[in-house]
C-alpha cells in the first residue's frame, strides 16, 4: 500500500515536470507581486504561472487560489 502510494506521488511529480520542463529554456520577463505573498511569473513564451506562498487560500477576484499552489496558464 505504502509503495503504490509512493508510486502515484512519483508519478504526478513527474507529470507536472514534463508539462513544465520547457520552460527552463525560457526568459523570465516579469515577476510581480499582485497581492500578498501572491506572484505573477511571466515567462517569454507568454505562459503565466501564478503562485500563492500563502497557506491560506486567496481570493484574487478573478479566482481563488488555494494555499501554496499555483496556477499554470499556456498562452501559446
Amino acid at each position: 500500500d505504502d509503495l503504490m502510494k509512493t508510486a502515484e506521488i512519483v508519478k504526478r511529480t513527474a507529470d507536472e515536470y514534463s508539462r513544465l520542463s520547457h520552460l527552463q529554456n525560457e526568459f523570465i520577463e516579469n515577476y510581480t507581486e499582485i497581492a500578498p505573498m501572491v506572484y505573477r511569473v511571466e515567462y517569454s513564451d507568454n505562459t503565466v504561472i501564478t503562485v500563492n506562498y500563502n497557506s491560506e487560500e486567496v481570493d484574487l477576484g478573478y479566482m481563488k487560489m488555494d494555499g501554496k499552489s499555483y496556477v499554470v496558464n499556456e498562452n501559446n
